[in-house]
């Protein structure tokens, strides 16, 4: 499968911001509220929540971030 370079960074940051705001918020709601009845109706709501906000922060962040750290001399 060939796809553009163009569409490297959004595909990249959706799926890294998918899988880590996944287990993030489940860990967190298993810490807050443990296993209960309804806890995959509050782990989704967790998870939205999380995706949507960690989605918004890189895409917006990440360039900034990359600057910096591209400033940084490492050695071997």
């Amino acid at each position: 499968m060939a796809i553009k370079r163009k569409w490297f960074r959004p595909i990249m940051v959706t799926v890294s911001v998918f899988i880590y705001s996944c287990f993030i918020s489940l860990g967190m709601t298993i810490v807050n509220i443990g296993i209960t009845p309804d806890f995959l109706l509050i782990w989704g709501k967790n998870w939205f929540t999380a995706f949507c906000v960690a989605f918004l922060t890189i895409w917006f962040l990440q360039p900034v971030i990359a600057q910096w750290v591209h400033k940084i001399k490492f050695t071997d």
